[in-house]
C-alpha cells in the first residue's frame, strides 16, 4: 500500500489508496527518510521534500502559547494564594485579621487570578502592611520572582509582562 502526505497540514496518511488523494493536494508515497526518528511535528515541506526543522524552527513549534503561558500563570496565583492561606489557618490567625489581610491583599490576589504575575510581585513589593511580616513578604516576592525568571519569552503588554 502507499503512504500521502498532505502538502498544507503535513497530515500523513499510511496505507491509502492513492487515486483516492489529488496529486495537487498530496505527495504520494513521500520520500521520508530525512526524517527517519524525527518527531512528525517537526517535519516541514520544501518543494515536494519532507524535511527537518532547524533548532529555530523546533523552539517555536515548542513555544507554549499565550493561553498557555497565563494558565500557568493563574495555576502559579492559585497554588500561591492556597499556600498562604494555609499557613494563615495552619498559624491560627482570627478571623478579624485574616478578614483584613484578605482585603489588603486584593490587589494582589486579582492579579494573580488573571495570570499577570508581574503586576502582583509589583504590588507585593509595594505592598505597606501591618498583618504580613517581612519575611513573610519577601518569602512570597521571591516565590513570584522566581516563577517569571522561569519564564523566557514571555508575552508583553503596553509594556507589562504577562508571565
Amino acid at each position: 500500500m502507499a503512504s500521502a502526505i498532505q502538502k498544507s497540514t503535513m497530515i500523513y496518511r499510511e496505507s491509502v489508496n492513492t487515486p483516492d488523494f489529488d496529486n495537487d493536494e498530496w505527495i504520494l508515497n513521500p520520500d521520508l527518510s530525512a526524517v527517519t526518528g524525527v518527531p512528525r511535528k517537526y517535519w516541514k515541506l520544501v518543494g515536494d521534500e519532507i524535511t527537518e526543522m532547524s533548532d529555530a524552527e523546533k523552539d517555536a513549534v515548542d513555544q507554549p502559547t499565550s493561553k498557555e503561558k497565563v494558565n500557568a500563570a493563574i495555576e502559579f496565583g492559585k497554588d500561591l494564594i492556597l499556600e498562604f492561606g494555609s499557613g494563615n489557618v495552619a498559624d491560627g490567625i482570627p478571623l478579624e485579621v485574616t478578614k483584613a489581610i484578605t482585603k489588603e491583599l486584593e490587589p494582589i490576589t486579582i492579579a494573580l487570578m488573571t495570570g499577570t504575575v508581574t503586576v502582583a510581585l509589583d504590588e507585593m513589593r509595594s505592598l505597606d502592611s501591618v498583618y504580613i511580616d517581612r519575611p513573610t513578604k519577601d518569602y512570597f516576592i521571591a516565590k513570584m520572582q522566581a516563577f517569571i525568571d522561569e519564564r523566557k519569552g514571555n508575552v508583553r503588554t503596553s509594556g507589562t509582562s504577562t508571565t
